[in-house]
């Protein structure tokens, strides 16, 4: 589902509660802010799979931290976790994360 079209779901149901917000990272854009600054996602923990990270040119989870500007997050826990879809190699250790971080917050 593209970020849009999650941010036109979540207003149109409002009784809906997310627990945490996954984004798998091909490219994104200013759709991320729009979105993370959406009422029912405040303080929903954000994971990002930095996806092909099995090419050759695949911009690093450094980078792509400092080009969605992940470090000025400070609302909510966020990890970012490279990956390859096509692998699989970082992607029981971002789903991992998940389950930490929820059992974490139901607390």
């Amino acid at each position: 589902m593209g970020l849009l079209s999650l941010l036109r779901k979540l207003r149109s149901n409002p009784q809906d509660e997310l627990r945490i917000l996954l984004l798998g990272l091909d490219n994104a854009g200013k759709e991320l802010s729009e979105l993370l600054e959406e009422e029912k996602l405040v303080n929903v923990p954000l994971l990002v799979f930095a996806n092909k990270q099995d090419l050759l040119n695949a911009a690093t989870s450094s980078e792509i931290t400092d080009g969605l500007a992940l470090h000025t997050i400070r609302d909510r826990s966020w990890q970012i976790q490279g990956c390859s879809a096509y692998t699989q190699e970082g992607v029981k250790d971002g789903l991992e994360w998940v389950s930490k971080t929820v059992k974490s917050t139901r607390k």
